[in-house]
C-alpha cells in the first residue's frame, strides 16, 4: 500500500492511482494549506505495466516542485523511486518522502485509532476474521463497487459502499479508501446473463456426501473440485431447474428464500452466508477472466443461481426428477 510521509507533521498520506497535492480542501486528496502551495500543485501518478508499475509526479504549479532539492520540469512527468523526498516550495518546507513504492491498494482506516494499521483489502473479505465473520466485503467487478452483507441476517442484501463511508464490525467503524482505479464494465442486464455456452455440472454421490462441480465453457473445463459449499450450489441448481421445468418465465426461475434455504441446509444465517461467500470467491477466482457473471444473484430475503444451463448427475446418472 504506497504512501508518503509528511515529514513536518508525521502524517501518512495512502497514494491513489491519481493522487492531487494542492490548496483546494475539494479536489486535492492531500490538503497543504500554504500560500505558496497552488490549489492544485502536482499529481502523483501510478502507471501501470506488463512488469508492474512505477510512480511519478506532474508538477502543474506556479511556484515549482521540488525532488530531492532539484527542481522538476513544470508539467512534465518526473519518475519517483523509494525514499524520494518531495517538496512543495523552494524553501524546502512541507515536504514529503515516498514511503512505499507498491501498488495502490483500497483500505480500510479505523475511524477512532490512528495507529491501528489500514486493512488491506482484496475482492472477497470475511471481517473481522474467517472464524468469526460479522460482514463479508467484496467487490463486484460488473459494477465497479464494492458492497458488504451482514453475515447473520437472512435478508440477503448487499449494501454498496462508496469511498469515504463507514462499515462497522468488531465493535469498531472503519471507512473505505478507495486508492486503485477501475475499469467499469456495463451492467449486465438478466437478459444478458443467460449464456448457453456456459454449462455447470454438478457429479453428485448416491449418499450426496461428495460434489463435484465443473463448469463447460465451449471447449474449456473449470473445475471446481469437492468443496462443502457445493451443497449450497446442488440447491439452488435444483431449484432453477425445477422452475424451468414448471414453465415459469426467466425473471422468477430459481429463488429460494433464505429462511427456507437455511432449514433445508442445517444452517444458521451466518453460516449460510459463509458458503454463499465461499462459493462466489471460488466461482470469481477462477472464471473471472473467462466468463463476465456473478454466479448468485440476490435480492431481499432471496437467492437463486443465474445459470440456467445445468446438469445434475447423481451416482453416474442424470437427474430426472427434481423434486
Amino acid at each position: 500500500m504506497a504512501f508518503i510521509h509528511c515529514n513536518d507533521t508525521g502524517g501518512r498520506f495512502y497514494l491513489k492511482a491519481y493522487h492531487i497535492v494542492g490548496r483546494l480542501a475539494s479536489s486535492a486528496d492531500t490538503v497543504i494549506s500554504s500560500p505558496e502551495v497552488s490549489k492544485i500543485h502536482a499529481v502523483i501518478e501510478w502507471s501501470l505495466q506488463s512488469n508492474g508499475g512505477y510512480w511519478s509526479i506532474t508538477d502543474l504549479s506556479t511556484n515549482g516542485v521540488w525532488v530531492n532539492g532539484d527542481k522538476i520540469t513544470k508539467a512534465i512527468p518526473q519518475l519517483l523511486a523509494m525514499d524520494d523526498v518531495i517538496s512543495f516550495s523552494a524553501n524546502q518546507v512541507n515536504s514529503m518522502t515516498l514511503a512505499d513504492i507498491s501498488s495502490p491498494k483500497d483500505l480500510l482506516l479505523n475511524q477512532s485509532d490512528s495507529n491501528l494499521a489500514p486493512i488491506e483489502l482484496n475482492p472477497y473479505l470475511l471481517l473481522p476474521n474467517d472464524e468469526q465473520p460479522e460482514i463479508a466485503l467484496f467487490f463486484d467487478e460488473l459494477k465497479a463497487n464494492w458492497f458488504y452483507e451482514v453475515m447473520n441476517s437472512s435478508h440477503h442484501e448487499s449494501v454498496m459502499v462508496k469511498d469515504g463511508q463507514t462499515v462497522h464490525f468488531g465493535k469498531q467503524d472503519w471507512s473505505l479508501l478507495i486508492n486503485a482505479e477501475y475499469d467499469k464494465t456495463e451492467v449486465l442486464t438478466a437478459d444478458k446473463f443467460e449464456q448457453p455456452e456456459a454449462q455447470l455440472v454438478l457429479d453428485v454421490s448416491l449418499d450426496e456426501e461428495m460434489i463435484e462441480a465443473r463448469l463447460q465453457l465451449n471447449n474449456k473445463t473449470i473445475n471446481f473440485s469437492t468443496r462443502t459449499h457445493h451443497y449450497l450450489t446442488l440447491l439452488l441448481a435444483r431449484k432453477r431447474l425445477k422452475d424451468t421445468a414448471d414453465g415459469l418465465a426467466e425473471f422468477d426461475q430459481g429463488w429460494y428464500y433464505s429462511d427456507q434455504l437455511s432449514k433445508d441446509m442445517g444452517l444458521d444465517a451466518c453460516h449460510l452466508n459463509i458458503h454463499v461467500h465461499r462459493a462466489r470467491k471460488q466461482f470469481a477466482e477462477q472464471c473471472q477472466q473467462y466468463l463476465n457473471l456473478p454466479l448468485f444473484e440476490r435480492k431481499t430475503g432471496r437467492i437463486r443461481i443465474n445459470l440456467t444451463n445445468i446438469i445434475i448427475n447423481k451416482g453416474g446418472k442424470l437427474e430426472q426428477n427434481i423434486a
